[in-house]
């Protein structure tokens, strides 16, 4: 079962903007992929986004505070510490806010509270 919903429902935090590709794909049609950062690249051949002028020469970028994990708990973390004024930046595999946001607890709330609703405007007297 895939889980990939669309990307604007994934991030509460903003991502920096990256650079280097991180193993990505090559330029698009070549079927290539760039290896990790600082790989030899293949005889006679430059790294791919590595001059000095590349868009995709690597950067470093500085944060206050890194939360690994972007579940339910590390989502609070890390806004609490923007909150705070921090600069932050959560490091995470999947979805940000967890299994719960996108197919626990969340909708299976969403699709029973309907119903609990109308139980209780039922009851009410003059019904």
């Amino acid at each position: 079962m895939s889980r990939t919903p669309d990307a604007s429902a994934a991030g509460a935090v903003e991502p920096p903007e990256a650079g280097g590709n991180g193993g990505a794909a090559g330029p698009e049609g070549t079927g290539e992929r760039h290896g990790a950062p600082g790989a030899a690249p293949g005889p006679g051949r430059t790294p791919a986004g590595t001059g000095a002028h590349s868009p995709r020469a690597p950067r470093e970028q500085v944060y206050d505070v890194i939360v690994l994990g972007g579940g339910a708990v590390g989502e609070h973390a890390a806004g609490s510490a923007r909150a705070a004024g921090l600069s932050v930046a959560v490091v995470e595999s999947e979805l940000l806010g967890g299994d719960c946001s996108y197919w626990a607890c969340m909708p299976s709330k969403a699709l029973l509270r309907p119903v609990s609703a109308l139980a209780a405007a039922r009851g009410v007297a003059g019904s």
